[in-house]
């Protein structure tokens, strides 16, 4: 059976079978992982350097999205207040945790 999904397809890939469970294994060093996702990511991360550098510190991104909200959080000023609070947080997840937890008394 092959997998294609984007450039990455079983012919480019090892895959070793251990109890039963396809392993998805880099071609470049050690990495191995059940999840072909895992293997796609750790390709990007450690040898395709597709990277997205901030042009106004020394932060480097692996996505687009994720540059983006460095640079709304840390130079453009972007936060998230907290509307039943004085809290302020530099991202909406952040916000989101804090009400769930100090104002609606949910619990992680």
């Amino acid at each position: 059976e092959e997998y294609e999904d984007d450039k990455y397809t079983t012919s480019n890939v090892k895959i070793k079978e251990e109890h039963e469970e396809a392993s998805y294994q880099c071609d470049q060093c050690d990495f191995d992982s059940t999840l072909l996702a895992d293997l796609k990511k750790h390709r990007l991360s450690k040898h395709e350097y597709r990277k997205f550098p901030c042009d106004e510190c020394e932060y480097i991104a692996l996505y687009g999205k994720d540059l983006k909200k460095h640079k709304e959080t840390k130079h453009e000023g972007i936060k998230f207040p907290c509307d039943q609070c004085d809290s302020i947080f530099t991202s909406r997840s952040g916000l989101q945790r804090h009400k769930q937890s100090e104002h609606y008394g949910l619990r992680f």
